[in-house]
């Protein structure tokens, strides 16, 4: 009883890495990122309501991966493209949410490419949402590489995406031109996606400053 009083009086977040101690913590930014709505939660999808709770549940994140997987791996056809607008429909407030989300992502990717492709495609802010101010650049590139990849193995062009993403990585750094863009992570995994994926590829001219 003693325990469970003291795990009480921690804040939830604490369960997850955040470590700020403030109990109003987890509700406060559940509030702001729109993960939780007491008055109107009757309104959601069956979709959005399981997607919040995978991400709410106190669990450790081994159970919340395995339990992703067996639901990717049930999931009917028709039910993809739900997932894909439900994960996408707002950024996340923790980096664990996030890395969380683009895992159960890459997992739809692998086993419904055609759907993943088209709904990710759908979402107009898809790639600040892939790639936030403060996220894991290195998670997000990778899923970004394998669905560039896999669009062009359907006879797709990645170019939009790729380009969206060099003018997004020229806003956050102020810059005009891409070749002024410091060296980051972001800007080595554009340099990757467009070796590996070459509809991605900018003219000869960029390809070659850069």
């Amino acid at each position: 009883l003693r325990r469970s009083k003291l795990m009480a009086a921690v804040a939830p977040c604490a369960y997850y890495g955040c470590r700020c101690g403030q109990p109003g913590h987890m509700a406060a930014f559940q509030q702001s990122a729109g993960l939780m709505h007491p008055t109107h939660a009757h309104q959601d999808s069956p979709v959005k309501l399981r997607f919040r709770r995978l991400l709410l549940e106190l669990k450790p994140m081994e159970e919340k991966y395995w339990e992703a997987q067996q639901l990717v791996q049930q999931m009917a056809v028709h039910e993809v493209g739900h997932w894909v607008q439900a994960i996408l429909e707002r950024p996340l407030p923790m980096q664990w949410m996030h890395n969380f989300s683009i895992q159960i992502l890459g997992e739809l990717l692998q086993r419904h490419p055609v759907v993943v492709t088209s709904e990710f495609g759908k979402v107009k802010k898809n790639i600040s949402w892939l790639f936030p101010e403060a996220g894991d650049v290195d998670t997000a590139a990778e899923f970004f590489r394998n669905l560039l990849w896999t669009k062009e193995t359907m006879g797709q062009n990645t170019k939009r995406e790729a380009s969206t993403f060099s003018k997004l990585l020229m806003k956050r750094t102020k810059q005009s031109d891409l070749v002024k863009v410091p060296p980051c992570t972001a800007r080595a995994s554009l340099v990757h996606i467009w070796k590996d994926v070459p509809s991605a590829r900018p003219n000869r001219e960029l390809l070659v400053r850069c």
